[in-house]
C-alpha cells in the first residue's frame, strides 16, 4: 500500500462517529504528558497526522496543547511543540511498535 493511502487511512481513524481514533480529537480532560510535564494534550489534530516511510509504519499524531513554561524559566517551547503564545499551541508524538528505539534516538 502506498504512503499516501496509508496516510489518508490514518485520518479516516480520527473521523467524528465513525473512526476508532475518533474520542481522541477531543479528550475530556487535558493529559499531562509524561515525558514533558509542562504540555497537557486536550485533543488530536487529525489533519496533521501523518505515517512515516519506514518498513514498520510508525505514525505521528499531533495533538492541541496546552503549554506551560517549566518553573524557573522565562518560558519557551520544546523542540516537538510549537505555540501562538497564548498558552496553546500543538504536540507531536511518535507511535511506534516492534523495532528498536535506540537507534531512533540518534536520528531524532
Amino acid at each position: 500500500e502506498s504512503r499516501p493511502k496509508r496516510i489518508a487511512r490514518l485520518q479516516a481513524m480520527f473521523e467524528k462517529d465513525a473512526g476508532p481514533l475518533a474520542p481522541l480529537r477531543s479528550l475530556d480532560a487535558p493529559l499531562i504528558l509524561p515525558l514533558d510535564p509542562t504540555a497537557a494534550v486536550v485533543g488530536a489534530l487529525p489533519e496533521r497526522s501523518t505515517v512515516f516511510k519506514s518498513a514498520l509504519s510508525p505514525i505521528s499524531v499531533t495533538f492541541r496543547a496546552l503549554l506551560r513554561p517549566p518553573a524557573g524559566s522565562g518560558g519557551g517551547a520544546s523542540s516537538s511543540t510549537s505555540s501562538d503564545g497564548g498558552g496553546g499551541g500543538s504536540y507531536a508524538i511518535i507511535f511506534k511498535s516492534g523495532d528498536d528505539l535506540r537507534q531512533d534516538q540518534m536520528v531524532l
